[in-house]
């Protein structure tokens, strides 16, 4: 098996729309992070 990535995360507070089109999916939220705001973990499979 070849070594590499297998998973991608990031993190965004208002970019979901934009990540989810790229096969991005949401694994959690931590509200007030900014405080007044939601912060998104997002994760992708990689091939």
């Amino acid at each position: 098996m070849e070594q590499g990535a297998v998973i991608s995360f990031l993190k965004t507070v208002e970019a979901t729309g934009f990540y989810e089109k790229y096969d991005y999916q949401v694994f959690g939220i931590l509200e007030d992070r900014p405080i007044g705001t939601l912060l998104y973990h997002m994760k992708k499979q990689l091939d």
